[in-house]
């Protein structure tokens, strides 16, 4: 057995209650010293029957095997192509956005944003629908000086009338009345 697969021997023997850590230890010094097997010595020392180190010998067999495959390199893969698995895009895997529970503060703020949004909504289409008033009339008036004007209250609330001498003076708007109801 080789350095390791000895040291192995005495952690199995110790760990399966078989001998003491302090007779492992200087069983192990001892095989290491003379160039023995520690299973050999511990059969001379008389802490393991025949049957115990055969055991043991197999366990460290056993191990041995198994991390020798696993420090066996891998065989290459047959194509040299990588072949995308589902779900897999060109630059790696497609992974989806980790998805947090809403909490009840962001559910109530979500649904009063709803209900902002369909009362505007709401309002808007309303507006549009809703029919002009009767003392406001959306069609050209002809002024007194020829040029058009459309009828209703000017948005300050004032017009601009010149009087016979030419001058301006702002008045209170009126809904137009020709010069003949005058």
């Amino acid at each position: 057995m080789t350095k390791q697969e000895n040291h192995l021997f005495c952690r199995i023997a110790v760990h399966n209650r078989l001998v003491s850590l302090e007779d492992a230890t200087a069983c192990l010094r001892e095989a290491l010293a003379s160039g023995r097997d520690v299973g050999v010595v511990f059969l001379e020392e008389g802490l393991l029957s025949e049957e115990q180190v055969k055991k043991v010998t197999a366990a460290v067999r056993k191990h041995s095997r198994s991390a020798g495959e696993k420090a066996r390199p891998k065989a290459p893969p047959p194509h040299p192509r990588k072949r995308r698995r589902r779900g897999e895009g060109l630059r790696g895997p497609h992974r989806e956005p980790a998805s947090r529970p809403v909490s009840s503060n962001q559910l109530a703020l979500i649904v009063a944003s709803l209900v902002v949004l369909l009362v505007v909504i709401v309002v808007f289409v309303v507006i549009w629908l809703k029919p002009p008033e009767e003392g406001i009339s959306s069609t050209p008036v002809e002024s007194e000086e020829g040029t058009a004007a459309t009828a209703g209250v000017d948005t300050s609330g004032l017009s601009v009338s010149e009087g016979s001498s030419g001058s301006s003076e702002k008045t209170k708007a009126s809904p137009s009345v020709s010069q003949e109801e005058r």
